[in-house]
């Protein structure tokens, strides 16, 4: 799994009607979570599934994918997952899983990463509403 998405800062408007963060609330904005599989040994013509799986910070779930493919002649397999919104209403740390199934059974470890959600208070002197890093 390759990362670049470490944190996200959100604020309010001044002119929004409410003065907090529904804890639902998803952002407009479209990501992706990519990994590249490496075949093994007799991988060749099996099917496997890539599941990812998005938490919440309070560890309720977000999304959860299932994406098919088989190596067949490849020594490795791309998986792309384009996701559109991204989790914004609840402060602290989203959890995104990643791993392997074979025949609905999970195989190998659960690769994770977490991605920060920072809410910030308005600032009357800034034009920013969101700030990916």
């Amino acid at each position: 799994m390759i990362v670049l998405l470490q944190k996200v800062t959100v604020g309010l408007r001044p002119d929004a009607p409410n003065k907090e963060i529904p804890a639902n609330a998803v952002g407009p904005t479209n990501w992706c979570a990519y990994s590249l599989w490496r075949q093994l040994a007799g991988e060749k013509e099996i099917e496997f599934s890539q599941v990812i799986q998005v938490l919440w910070p309070n560890k309720s779930e977000f999304l959860k994918r299932s994406v098919q493919f088989r190596f067949g002649d490849q020594k490795g397999h791309n998986v792309l997952v384009n996701i559109a919104g991204f989790p914004i209403g609840q402060a602290g740390e989203i959890t995104v899983n990643m791993w392997l199934e074979r025949e609905s059974q999970r195989i190998g470890d659960i690769h994770s990463w977490t991605i920060e959600v920072e809410h910030k208070p308005h600032d009357p002197n800034s034009e920013k509403i969101e700030a990916f890093t």
